[in-house]
């Protein structure tokens, strides 16, 4: 008997082609194919409607399906307005889809282990017409930039670029004068370069007309109005104006800033200035090559700046006070008129405030009266029956501005000017014959003093700086700066900080932010005393000695001991004391 030999099995198959599963039936007692189905969220397998997983034997006989759960891409138009709100940024926030589909095999195998893929699906970019239909619904208005509107609608990405722009404002160029370049020289008293003494003549500035503004528009629709302009600088008495080039009238020291423009006169005294020569009082800068001697009284509205020692002597400066040498049973005294304008500020403010509403009241009633036949011939008398009868309290300001700061008419010329108006034609009688255009001068005036005084409360810190000083008193609005070897038996109050770099024995130190010694008192205990007013002030003391009371806003503290390098803020020790 023969037996036909066995066929050779043929094992089925399985494939993967564009996500579909394709199975070939064995043959010949082969075996079937075998699948692994992965765990998926994205992707799954479902045999004859089933889901699938783990590893299967299929058949070419089953309905075999890959069903898949795409992530569709997203896209986002925002816009954000510039803090300025000159302009608008468009911003494509875009997210990615993802695609999911089983790996392609490139034959078929008899057991297949799906592989999922994960492709991005970029967006779709916004186009131009889609943007604008957006921008449309907003309430932004303003001028269309095509280079960003072209860079974002071939964008698949996030990004961001400016699709709108406001109109800014021009603010223009003010009128005003233009300092001329002149030869410096180094200032010890303020520590920077300053413009050397100008000769009578010299060009100091040029005039310029400046350019008007325009205002702008944002991207809300708002106006952006432009700002007023400052006004040109007032001149004083050591300048003209020449054809629109200012020409100091006399030699002396330029000050340039943006309320005042004027040549202060300079003292030059080349020898000591002893007893002899009795006072010196000078309406500008006062230089001394040598010594100021006993008796001797220096009196200046800018500053001081002696070469040599001071010797039982008084010496005044608005601006500052500079002794090289060693001040010994002197008196240096700064700022005392800034003093003053600090005071007289809040005065002229209401006054300038009430003279406004008083001239629009007048412009108002004469224009009424102008209207009628019968009222014409009384205009004059409006301002005089206005003031009578709306204005006592102006009228009363005025006079206590004439009564309470006469001093000033000593030192300040633009203040005498003020005052003799006030007096001659303000006060008393007078007042009954005011015309409208007497209210208009003196507004203005007003108006000029005003910014002249705010100038000077500006730089109203007068600094002093001495080598050393014995048995003396220092007062200053701004700095005090003891530069050799320190201070004996000597008062200081400044109205900013005191620093001596050596010792300060047996002295008086008041300040009302913060004071600096290297030492204080001595190794005999000798009484001394640093006070800073304010409460958050600082006191450094390089060596401070027993016996030595420091006052830091109401706290008080007297060492009995030797201390070293330390720093005090706000509160003396026993309370917050560091060591540095």
């Amino acid at each position: 008997m023969r037996f036909s030999p066995k066929p050779n099995p043929k094992h089925g198959t399985v494939l993967v082609q564009n996500n579909q599963i394709i199975v070939t039936n064995p043959e010949a007692e082969g075996s079937y194919a075998v699948i692994e189905v992965p765990n998926s969220k994205g992707i799954q397998v479902f045999i004859d409607g089933k889901p699938a997983r783990g590893s299967l034997t299929v058949d070419s006989k089953l309905r075999i399906e890959v069903k898949t759960s795409n992530v569709a891409p997203e896209r986002k138009l925002q816009w954000l307005p510039s803090e300025d709100k000159l302009s608008l940024c468009a911003r494509l926030v875009m997210r990615p889809g993802i695609e999911y589909q089983y790996q392609d095999t490139p034959a078929p195998v008899r057991r297949l282990s799906l592989q999922v893929v994960e492709s991005p699906i970029p967006p779709q970019p916004f186009t131009p017409e889609e943007m604008m239909k957006d921008l449309a619904q907003t309430e932004f208005v303003g001028t269309m930039d095509e280079k960003g509107l072209a860079v974002l609608s071939q964008s698949t990405a996030s990004n961001e670029a400016v699709l709108l722009q406001g109109t800014p404002m021009d603010p223009g160029v003010p009128a005003g004068y233009a300092p001329v370049p002149l030869k410096r020289r180094y200032d010890p008293l303020h520590l920077h370069m300053h413009v050397a003494t100008v000769i009578s003549g010299t060009i100091v500035a040029r005039y310029s007309s400046g350019r008007a503004g325009y205002s702008g528009k944002d991207i809300f629709g708002s106006d952006i109005p432009v700002p007023e302009h400052p006004p040109v600088s007032a001149l004083g008495d050591g300048v003209q104006d020449v054809t629109g080039q200012l020409v100091a009238k006399r030699s002396g020291r330029l000050v340039f800033s943006s309320a005042l423009i004027d040549v202060v006169p300079e003292l030059m005294l080349q020898q000591d200035i002893s007893p002899k020569g009795g006072q010196v009082i000078f309406d500008g800068d006062v230089w001394v090559g040598g010594s100021v001697l006993d008796g001797c009284f220096i009196k200046a509205t800018g500053r001081v700046v002696i070469e040599g020692n001071v010797m039982n002597a008084k010496v005044v400066a608005e601006q500052g006070i500079w002794v090289y040498g060693n001040v010994t049973g002197g008196t240096l005294l700064t700022g005392q008129v800034s003093l003053l304008y600090g005071e007289l500020h809040p005065h002229l403010k209401e006054v300038i405030e009430a003279f406004s509403s008083f001239t629009r009241d007048c412009d108002v009633v004469i224009f009424e009266a102008q209207k009628q036949q019968q009222t014409r011939s009384k205009i004059h008398l409006i301002p005089a029956a206005l003031l009578q009868s709306r204005y006592q309290s102006m009228l009363d300001r005025l006079e206590s501005l004439a009564a309470n700061y006469t001093v000033l008419t000593t030192i300040d010329s633009a203040y005498r000017e003020i005052f003799e108006l006030l007096r001659s034609k303000w006060t008393g009688i007078q007042v009954t014959a005011i015309q409208l255009d007497d209210a208009k001068l003196l507004h203005t005036k007003l108006r000029d003093y005003l910014r002249y005084v705010e100038n000077a409360l500006t730089n109203r810190f007068a600094h002093v700086t001495v080598a050393s000083a014995t048995s003396s008193t220092i007062q200053a609005t701004g700095n005090v700066c003891v530069t050799g070897k320190g201070l004996y038996g000597t008062r200081v109050e400044s109205q900013r900080s005191i620093l001596i770099k050596k010792s300060a024995r047996g002295s008086t130190l008041s300040a009302e932010r913060a004071v600096y010694v290297h030492e204080l008192g001595s190794a005999a205990a000798a009484e001394c005393s640093v006070a800073v007013k304010r409460r958050s002030g600082t006191i450094y003391i390089g060596i401070r000695h027993p016996n030595t009371l420091l006052t830091l806003g109401t706290e008080q503290h007297r060492s009995d001991r030797r201390v070293e390098n330390t720093y005090y803020q706000g509160r003396l020790p026993g309370h917050n004391y560091i060591s540095v």
